[in-house]
């Protein structure tokens, strides 16, 4: 069920009228498209670009996001947070899964978990999906990631033991179209602080999903890939506590998943 522009912006709802909607068959980045929509010189207050198709997709530190043709969900959300009189928390990316989590439960009833500080994973602890955030000198650029209607055969070898799709658990193909817009939804909400749910609220909800105090997170230190163990979460900071291999304890920031 590949995505469909017109039923993406019916979709929108009264919201039609605020969101510039971009959709593509293919482009090089979504990120990409949001950055020249914003930048330009009468630039909206929300872009949505989506596309069926990523040639040079994104993930965080300069990774690939590797998706086949029309089975997930590729998208960027662009907000112009002064437009929502929205305060940038360093604890966004925590607060950005939690809510691309409730958008994807609400449209396919598939719970998903957390991990930090901002990837999506099932009950296995194999990764649906990643988020990447950036704060540009114009905007806040959110890249969703998403494995819909792939299969784990349609990815590289070397990563088929941890990526799952949401297909697979639900057990049927699912409307990318409508899941687009349950997680878009849930973010807007969020900036315009019509949320049910407020900050305080969406990391104790992130905890609840987590599947990361207590389990080992491969962290990168310059060529190096060193192993940790998380042990708590300071809530008024989204800093993650955790403990090297000798024992010292070390604090991780949340906020550095936030691309200047």
């Amino acid at each position: 069920m590949a995505l469909n522009a017109e039923k993406l912006e019916a979709a929108l709802g009264d919201l039609r009228q605020q969101v510039h909607v971009i959709a593509v068959d293919e482009c090089p980045s979504t990120n990409d498209i949001v950055a020249q929509a914003m930048d330009a010189g009468n630039a909206p207050g929300t872009v949505l670009a989506v596309t069926n198709y990523q040639s040079e997709g994104e993930g965080r530190r300069g990774r690939s996001w590797h998706s086949p043709r029309g089975t997930d969900v590729l998208a960027t959300i662009g907000v112009r947070l002064q437009n929502y009189g929205y305060g940038l928390d360093p604890r966004f990316p925590l607060l950005a899964s939690v809510l691309v989590a409730k958008g994807v439960e609400a449209a396919t009833a598939v719970h998903l978990h957390t991990k930090w500080p901002n990837d999506l994973v099932s009950s296995k602890r194999r990764k649906i999906g990643g988020i990447l955030v950036r704060n540009a000198h114009s905007h806040l650029s959110i890249g969703i990631g998403i494995n819909v209607n792939s299969q784990r055969a349609d990815y590289p070898d070397e990563i088929q033991w941890r990526v799952e799709t949401l297909s697979a658990v639900a057990g049927r193909d699912l409307d990318l179209t409508q899941l687009v817009i349950a997680v878009a939804m849930e973010l807007l909400r969020h900036f315009a602080g019509e949320h049910p749910l407020d900050t305080d609220e969406l990391i104790a909800e992130w905890l609840d999903r987590s599947l990361t105090i207590g389990e080992t997170l491969t962290l990168h230190r310059g060529a190096k890939l060193v192993e940790v163990t998380p042990l708590r979460l300071v809530r008024e900071t989204g800093e993650l506590i955790v403990r090297e291999s000798d024992g010292s304890e070390t604090v991780l920031s949340s906020a550095d998943a936030i691309e200047y």
